[in-house]
């Protein structure tokens, strides 16, 4: 049974995002009490029939995508993400190292300290189980598996009809905005899955241990996947909504332990990853002045227009910078039908968070709406693609579709033949669903990894860089090939691309194709014999019998330590257009390592908050009294 507030996290949510917007009046609404529909057989029976149901339905939906979980998807950005797991993969299986430094791409970069890279992330987990092409396609299905369980927990706090919630799992299961993102190689839009089971948790840390630890660890899966926009979200808005509970029931204490334990569990978890890539992102902010408007007609499209891809339509969205997969969110004309309907009848929190994220979605350009002002904001700034607030306004507006479902089904008994109409909505919807997604799987593009291997004609057991801009990416790492010109997006757009290959970017690094290359790790005094060279991508030993110039071609930057002693202090972290060289002035071994400039510090906050949670852990939280309500139902 729901406590009054659950799922009023949302308003709060918001708060923190949009100038203006009021927490109080939207978290007074609370859901009404649910009376259990099944009153013969076991209800956790049949709610388990129902979930079977949905996922059965949302597997169809993906069989397209699944069958070819064994090749390379080669649209858009998935180059990119193959190629960074790829190398997380091979830096901790062949050399058995932290994958600090990604030194096959673009003449070394930060590996972990990569906002969009998870070293801790699911993707990460599957890719060493599996290996990185079958592992990072079928991430995917976990996540999508997350966020359907999410949603079939989230609208069991609000609402009576398990048809209902079985239709509005499907339709997050087979939402067009997450599957185009997909498509696109949008790997990191899939933390959005994470939303429906925050809403469910978060309202119910103020009278549960349980969910304050489940939410926790929730949130530090969040961090330590995707840095991306839907962490910085969730974060600031969840923060805000923890603000005004505190200042509603500060009296409560069960309420102040529950949110100080799971603060310091976050911290303890997360704040190591954070610091790391806050260096990173500090540096490379990617700060964008581009405002965007959409028309309110494109944004109706996108809902209800059967069969999208990312291609679809002309003109894009915004020419010159996005195409349809940032625009599309196709959910159906049933689905807008009954959140309008439910919205007129029974106005809940979750349409008026529609309405600001769609507002948020379409215009940043408006001097007098919250999105002009919002980007003007710290760290929004370099979040310019506003369209990606649709992924929110679409779990919104599939809680208000089901709403109204449940509505109508309260209202017309099977009995009446509007009744029946009624029942045959959700089968109508799902069938457009499921057209939809075979369409755009349908444009999708997809090689066998053998292909990609064999054309790549170089081969290296450690490294050999190359400017050859025909690889692919991810073929390339797993031959042992560096790409000089491979696409990183903390650099910001290139204005030449081919192929993920960045054509504009201007390096030091020597590719083998170039007679001037004198290797990975080179003598500039005299030859340095390989037998003395121990490479590794976050560890170079050199052992000198004489003094020398040792030449490394990696980028160098902040990360490099010579001996434990920073090498280019003060230094960005990547400083592509200088060159790594340090003089060994006495015979000896030099050790080159790698390590983000803010390791120590990152460790100790890191100990810290853990010794902090430990106290708190075995102190207070632990004697306190009545704090082991009830966590998360699954029925």
């Amino acid at each position: 049974m729901p406590k009054a507030g659950a799922g009023a996290a949302a308003p709060g949510i918001l708060a923190g995002e949009t100038i203006g917007t009021g927490v109080g009046p939207l978290g007074a609404l609370s859901p009404t009490p649910i009376t259990p529909e099944v009153t013969g057989a076991n209800p956790r029976w049949g709610a388990m029939a129902w979930g079977l149901a949905a996922a059965v339905c949302v597997i169809i939906g993906w069989l397209p995508f699944l069958a070819q979980s064994g090749r390379v998807a080669v649209d858009d950005d998935w180059h990119f993400f193959y190629h960074q797991y790829e190398a997380v993969c091979r830096t901790i299986v062949e050399y058995h190292q932290f994958p600090f430094w990604n030194a096959w791409h673009t003449g070394g970069t930060p590996l972990f300290g990569h906002p969009l890279v998870g070293v801790f992330g699911i993707e990460t987990l599957l890719s060493l189980l599996l290996g990185t092409v079958v592992g990072l396609n079928l991430a995917v299905s976990v996540y999508l598996g997350i966020g359907c369980w999410g949603m079939w927990l989230l609208l069991a706090d609000w609402l009576d009809s398990r048809l209902a919630r079985f239709w509005g799992t499907v339709l997050f299961g087979l939402q067009g905005a997450l599957a185009l993102h997909v498509a696109a190689g949008h790997v990191v839009m899939l933390g959005v899955a994470w939303l429906p089971l925050i809403l469910h948790l978060a309202p119910r840390v103020r009278r549960s241990r349980t969910a304050a630890v489940t939410l926790g660890l929730l949130l530090a899966l969040v961090v330590n996947g995707a840095i991306h926009y839907h962490t910085v979200h969730f974060m600031i808005g969840l923060g805000c909504f923890f603000c005004v509970q505190l200042c509603r029931h500060w009296r409560e204490r069960e309420f102040r332990l529950n949110l100080l334990g799971m603060s310091l569990l976050v911290l303890t978890l997360c704040l190591y990853r954070w610091v790391v890539c806050s260096e990173v992102f500090l540096e490379f902010p990617r700060e964008m002045d581009i405002p965007i408007k959409v028309p309110l007609w494109m944004l109706l499209k996108a809902l209800v227009w059967p069969g999208q891809h990312a291609g679809s339509f002309y003109p894009d969205p915004v020419p010159g910078w996005l195409k349809w997969h940032e625009m599309g969110a196709y959910v159906g004309v049933i689905a807008l039908g009954l959140f309008l309907f439910s919205a007129f009848r029974r106005p809940r929190w979750w349409h008026v968070a529609a309405f600001i994220t769609a507002l948020l979605a379409i215009d940043s350009a408006t001097h007098w709406l919250p999105g002009y002002w919002l980007r003007e904001l710290p760290v929004f700034k370099s979040m310019w693609v506003v369209t990606r607030w649709r992924l929110y306004s679409v779990v919104f507006i599939i809680l208000g579709a089901a709403g109204g479902l449940d509505l109508l089904l309260k209202r017309f008994p099977m009995s009446s033949i509007a009744g029946k109409v009624v029942r045959v909505l959700p089968a109508l919807s799902i069938a457009g669903l499921l057209y939809n997604q075979h369409y755009q799987w349908r444009h999708a593009h997809w090689e066998s990894e053998g292909g990609l291997l064999s054309a790549v004609h170089l081969e290296s057991s450690t490294l050999v860089s190359s400017g050859n801009v025909e690889f692919h990416p991810y073929a390339a790492v797993h031959r042992g090939v560096g790409m000089l010109f491979a696409y990183e997006p903390l650099f910001g757009y290139p204005t030449r691309y081919h192929k993920g290959c960045a054509l504009d970017y201007r390096t030091c690094r020597i590719g083998v194709e170039d007679p001037r290359y004198p290797g990975e790790v080179a003598g500039l005094v005299s030859p340095l014999p390989q037998q003395d060279v121990d490479w590794s991508p976050n560890r170079i030993r050199v052992g000198l019998d004489l003094p020398n110039l040792i030449y490394v071609n990696q980028n160098p930057g902040s990360y490099w330590r010579l001996n434990g002693v920073q090498l280019f202090p003060g230094w960005p972290t990547v400083a592509m257009e200088e060159s790594l060289v340090f003089a060994c002035t006495r015979p000896g071994e030099y050790v080159l390592a790698a390590v983000p400039p803010g390791h120590q510090r990152a460790l100790r906050l890191t100990l810290a908050a853990g010794f902090l949670l430990l106290v708190f852990a075995i102190g207070p939280w632990r004697q306190a009294k009545g704090l082991t309500g009830s966590g998360p139902s699954v029925s």
